[in-house]
Parts: C-alpha cells; sequence; structure tokens
C-alpha cells in the first residue's frame, strides 16, 4: 500500500515538472501578440496570434534544446555564457535564505505548536500570512537596498 502511495506521489510530481517545463517552453518561444483596437470587442482591443509562426519557433527553439545549448539572447550573446557567472549569486542567495528560514521556521513552528496545545493564539497565523503575502522579489529588494 506504502509503495502504490509512493508511486502515485512520484507520477504526480513528474507529472507536475513536466507541466512546468512545458509552460516555459510555450511562454519562452511565444512570438508577440498582435492587439489591434476593436471598439465592439469586450476589452477594446482584438488579440491575435499567429499559430505558424508560433510553432516554427517552438520547433527551432527544440532543436536548439536538443543540440545541448540554450540559445542566444537577442544580441547574439550565449544564454549558457551569460547564466554561468550569475550561478554563483543565486547559489549564495539560496544559501543565505536557507540559513535563515530554516531556524526560524523550526522554532517559529514549535512555538506555536506549544502555544496551540495551551490555547488558541492568532498572533503565529497572523505572522505567517504577513509574511507570505509579501513578494519575494519585494523583499530580495529591500535586501538589497538595506532597509530590512
Amino acid at each position: 500500500m506504502r509503495v502504490r502511495k509512493l508511486i502515485a506521489e512520484t507520477v504526480w510530481e513528474i507529472a507536475g515538472v513536466m507541466l512546468l517545463v512545458l509552460f516555459v517552453v510555450l511562454i519562452a518561444t511565444m512570438p508577440p501578440l498582435d492587439l489591434t483596437p476593436n471598439p465592439d470587442s469586450l476589452i477594446g482591443y482584438t488579440i491575435q496570434v499567429d499559430t505558424e509562426q508560433w510553432g516554427q519557433t517552438l520547433r527551432a527553439y527544440l532543436q536548439t534544446l536538443g543540440s545541448g545549448s540554450l540559445g542566444t539572447n537577442r544580441r547574439g550573446h550565449d544564454v549558457a555564457g551569460l547564466l554561468l557567472p550569475r550561478i554563483l549569486n543565486t547559489l549564495r542567495l539560496v544559501a543565505i535564505s536557507l540559513a535563515f528560514a530554516l531556524p526560524l521556521g523550526v522554532v517559529k513552528g514549535l512555538r506555536d505548536f506549544q502555544a496551540l496545545r495551551r490555547r488558541g493564539s492568532a498572533v503565529g497565523p497572523l505572522l505567517t500570512g504577513l509574511l507570505q503575502g509579501v513578494p519575494d522579489f519585494f523583499l530580495v529588494m529591500l535586501l538589497q537596498i538595506g532597509v530590512v
């Protein structure tokens, strides 16, 4: 029974990752939308996507990925060459985030659990909701400019 549950969870996780990758590839290859003013339309514009061009772009992108490259940006620079120097900064940011989040999260979780056993407390859920409601990019910007 446990093996079936583990297999089912693994299949769902793989399906989720595949859908995420598909979404990113579709967005990365999507050509610009053709917006035409149209007062008769509900939103005031007619939106069209050239699906033939999109298909050609998608096939070319998948061939580029299949060759082992991430392609080039609009200026002709190799994307992998642009990403590699930034990976170290990203890993540092992840390490610093985990160094703060894990101990604080464990302590907060233990305190909330103990408070819940004694009496109902609104402080724990309020603090959790407040921190989860702030977008990560906003927190990173605040850290970069030294506000936090």
